[in-house]
């Protein structure tokens, strides 16, 4: 019995109680409490150094888009989207948040900064709708299936233009230069946008005679009007963004049997087709001219109910221009008739702004 006495003590003497137990264990809580906010700050600084080095890398790939493309110098903000510099190339692959381990969207707004005489790009992860390419805005009511509203042209990938009627284009309305015009066909190839104005801006008779030579069409009073007069009336930011277009003027079966080239025209016959013809939104329920003569007599109209007709020369019409305009950067609207959209003027005075342009001029107490 003493001999086995002595064996318990000896394995109590080399154990550890349950006291030191409990110790033991709560000396490690207080390390690891000490030591996890430690350890998480460490990773969480390692994540957001991580993050900013990601945004570094986007604006850098903004910087060499700009560097390569011709952005302009704009003082206003524009913006690229991540998947723009993606899909051209600037950036690979869809880019991952270093913090929440999620795709990053958002997009770099840029401008000429004219203090510093350099351009600046900044990161935004909340992407703002605007400002935004007019182009870029009228793409997000494109789908495959449309069959009428926003549909890509059959032969021309990059071409897009509107059919139907008024219930279903109703997002196409455009106020430029104190006009209020309708997007007719934009090419995302040529940055290009055309318009035609939503409401006659003129009546008048088109010509002494028919036009049968592209000379007697430029002498025409129509053409005189629209190239002169017109043309004279826009702020000159207007006629720098209008490009020269190839306009049909021939005979309705051949449109293309007399073309001229200039800054503005009229609707050809083949184009009111596209849209829809009566009841598109183009019929606006009254007369105007189209561009194309009907024969050494009569010249192309539509008539008050949409249909295609023709009249005598001696007749005034309503005249609705058609201009080719390039991409601009809008700052707001839906593009519905209530809410058209537009891009703000900065104007320091009054003098060179038309009736209902959108203007933001500088006040104090003394103007």
């Amino acid at each position: 019995m003493k001999k086995n006495n002595k064996g318990n003590r000896h394995l109590l003497t080399n154990a550890f109680t349950l006291i030191e137990l409990l110790a033991v264990i709560i000396i490690l809580a207080v390390v690891a409490l000490i030591a996890t906010p430690i350890v998480k700050k460490s990773i969480d600084n390692s994540k957001n150094q991580a993050l900013k080095e990601t945004i570094n890398s986007i604006e850098r790939a903004a910087y060499n888009y700009g560097y390569q493309n011709d952005i302009g110098y704009s003082t206003e903000y524009k913006k690229l989207t991540l998947d723009e510099l993606i899909n051209k190339g600037f950036l690979k692959g869809d880019i991952i948040n270093p913090v929440t381990n999620e795709k990053m969207n958002g997009c770099v707004l840029y401008r000429w900064n004219e203090t510093n005489n350099q351009y600046e790009f900044k990161y935004n992860e909340e992407c703002p709708k605007y400002p935004e390419s007019l182009i870029t805005v009228l793409l997000e009511q494109y789908n495959e299936s449309n069959t009428t509203g926003l549909v890509k042209d059959s032969t021309n990938e990059n071409l897009y233009y509107y059919t139907g009627t008024n219930e279903e284009v109703t997002n196409n309305f455009l106020w430029y230069g104190g006009h209020q015009w309708r997007v007719l066909e934009f090419d995302t190839n040529e940055n290009s946008i055309t318009l035609i104005s939503q409401q006659p801006l003129t009546t008048i008779q088109p010509s002494s005679a028919v036009w049968t030579t592209k000379e007697e069409y430029e002498s025409s009073y129509i053409n005189t009007w629209l190239n002169d007069y017109f043309w004279n009336s826009l702020d000159s930011s207007i006629q720098n963004n209008i490009k020269k277009t190839l306009f049909n003027i021939g005979i309705y079966t051949d449109v293309d049997e007399i073309t001229i080239e200039q800054n503005i025209g009229l609707l050809d016959e083949e184009q009111y087709k596209r849209a829809g013809e009566a009841d598109s939104y183009l019929d606006i329920k009254d007369y105007f001219w189209l561009g194309n003569r009907y024969n050494s007599s009569y010249v192309r109209t539509v008539l008050p109910q949409g249909n295609l007709s023709f009249n005598s020369v001696v007749y005034t019409r309503d005249v609705r221009p058609v201009i080719k305009i390039s991409d601009l950067i809008i700052t707001g609207g839906s593009g519905t008739l209530k809410d058209s959209y537009y891009t703000e003027n900065k104007a320091t005075n009054t003098n060179n702004v038309q009736v209902g342009e959108y203007i933001n001029v500088p006040y104090n107490g003394s103007d």
